[in-house]
């Protein structure tokens, strides 16, 4: 028997399939190998990585269920509401509420800055960032994210994928 969690998540990737302009087939897939690797590289730990890779997969969920023509800036709001209750790893919840968050505190849903958004949100948020990013040349990768540290992204952990980055056997291609 599945789980409701999963029931939800394989819902998702069906009508995700059919909104072509919500994601393109396989982001959830691609964010949470980027968020994993990154992660590892920052020595999360064991329990935070399984967040990640969690919130990683469902952290669009909430564009699935907005309507056509809705404000799309809900939908981080919207799937940590229908998650709320489900036994997911601690700090998934809080990553797929906060990835939108900007590091200069321009951002959604609550408009936080810096520090005050939580880690793994802030991870999540990069590893978005690059897939939405993914077909570009590294070196044209390297220097949008380069561009975005500091204002949409946390400039250490831009530093740290950066690295990676570098290194082509670390990160795969997307």
């Amino acid at each position: 028997m599945l789980s409701r969690q999963m029931i939800v998540w394989r819902g998702s990737r069906v009508l995700a399939r059919r909104e072509a302009a919500f994601v393109r087939l396989g982001h959830p897939e691609r964010v949470r190998e980027l968020a994993l690797r990154l992660g590892r590289a920052l020595n999360l730990s064991a329990a935070e990585l399984d967040a990640l890779g969690q919130a990683a997969l469902l952290h669009d969920l909430g564009r699935t269920l907005l309507p056509p023509g809705a404000d799309e800036k809900k939908h981080p709001r919207v799937a940590a509401e229908l998650l709320k209750g489900q036994p997911l790893p601690p700090g998934t919840l809080t990553a797929i509420l906060h990835h939108r968050e900007r590091w200069d505190g321009r951002g959604y849903p609550h408009g936080l800055r810096g520090l005050q958004i939580p880690k793994l949100a802030r991870v999540l948020a990069i590893a978005n960032a690059a897939d939405h990013l993914g077909n570009l040349p590294t070196e044209m990768l390297t220097v949008r994210l380069a561009r975005m540290r500091g204002l949409a992204l946390d400039p250490e952990l831009v530093n740290v994928y950066l690295e990676l980055l570098e290194n082509k056997h670390s990160l795969p291609r997307v």
